[in-house]
């Protein structure tokens, strides 16, 4: 069975610290995540595949409508149809395109050019060649009847039914939630949180207090940190 492994960037902690975990195609632990520097990880990599994972707080996904058959001129319009969607230059952006959905909309991430050439430069140094990299966001399949929050230190991501998580600040956890859930009746809904014990410590009281807006509450701990989860 093949070997993967992941590599969180850390890039809040400068652009080669990253947390690193080996595992197999059914994203089971092989090697337990390690924290350290990205020449730390390519030493570990091996026959492995190495797979990037951005902080979702980086990455914005959007959807376009593009035409079902632009063939290579899909990539040259897709700057233009998200243009009045971004706040910066689209010069100054990478955009990656996902799978055409049934409703012919089209999913994109969005990501800095100056984040991308970053890693590049730093896996570079490190001797490192990723074989892809994913926004940690685009690994969270929508739950069925619950919301699902991952406390991550300064973020949490947020995901309900039918939608896409996304990053928002965990300081202010109650507010974050309430904009995530705008509109959103949660009194059927499941609440699944999903922290470290320190982010735990830190949160779980203010999340205990919000539960009774939902029709059930759950915690669980992530002693290893959110990577085996993302695996």
């Amino acid at each position: 069975m093949a070997e993967y492994l992941l590599i969180r960037f850390d890039r809040a902690d400068g652009d080669d610290a990253a947390t690193y975990m080996a595992c197999n195609e059914s994203g089971e632990v092989v090697q337990a995540p390690r924290r350290g520097t990205l020449a730390e990880a390519a030493a570990q990599a091996g026959s492995r595949k190495p797979v990037g994972l951005l902080p979702a707080s980086d990455v914005v996904t959007l959807d376009a409508e593009l035409p079902a058959r632009a063939g290579a001129k899909l990539l040259q319009a897709v700057p233009y149809a998200l243009e009045e969607q971004v706040a910066e230059d689209i010069d100054d952006l990478h955009f990656a395109i996902g799978a055409r959905a049934a409703d012919g909309r089209t999913p994109v991430a969005v990501v800095s050019r100056a984040v991308m050439q970053a890693i590049d430069d730093a896996c570079v140094a490190a001797g490192l060649s990723l074989q892809s990299l994913h926004a940690e966001s685009a690994l969270i399949a929508p739950p069925t009847g619950q919301v699902l929050v991952a406390l991550d230190g300064e973020e949490m991501l947020v995901c309900r039914p039918a939608a896409r998580a996304v990053s928002l600040p965990s300081r202010t956890l109650a507010e974050s939630l309430a904009l995530a859930l705008d509109g959103v009746a949660t009194g059927s809904l499941g609440l699944l949180v999903l922290a470290s014990p320190a982010d735990w410590q830190v949160h779980g009281p203010a999340l205990e207090a919000l539960s009774s807006q939902f029709a059930g509450f759950k915690a669980q701990l992530l002693p290893q940190g959110p990577l085996p989860w993302l695996a």
